[in-house]
């Protein structure tokens, strides 16, 4: 059995995010969001230890966030989806307000769906 490195609670959900770089736009979904971080599906794999930042956003405000890579999913090797997991760097004010409103979200998500069922 693997031990459980992550100190923080995760979430599921499906929050769509758009990166640039030379290549153009990149497109991605984070499916699992902590206070320390994400794992995001995405075809554009980047090795770890690379820089990655992107921006989120609740619909009324936007951040930058930088973060960097600390695990990488290759589909065509593991099966699945392709995707990496970040841990967030230096959040400022307004990125830790949306990421804490975005855990409030999918948290309320997932009671919700518990409540619905009985």
């Amino acid at each position: 059995m693997i031990a459980e490195k992550r100190l923080t609670r995760r979430f599921p959900g499906r929050i769509g995010i758009i990166t640039s770089d030379t290549e153009g736009l990149n497109f991605g979904f984070i499916t699992d969001l902590s206070r320390d971080g994400a794992y995001i599906e995405t075809e554009k794999l980047l090795p770890i230890g690379a820089m990655f930042q992107f921006v989120l956003s609740n619909g009324y405000a936007n951040a930058s966030v930088p973060s960097k890579v600390v695990r990488t999913r290759d589909a065509f090797f593991h099966g699945g989806r392709s995707g990496i997991g970040i841990q967030f760097e230096s959040l400022q004010l307004t990125g830790k307000a949306l990421r804490d409103d975005l855990l409030l979200f999918l948290m309320n998500q997932r009671y919700h769906s518990v409540w619905e069922r009985h």
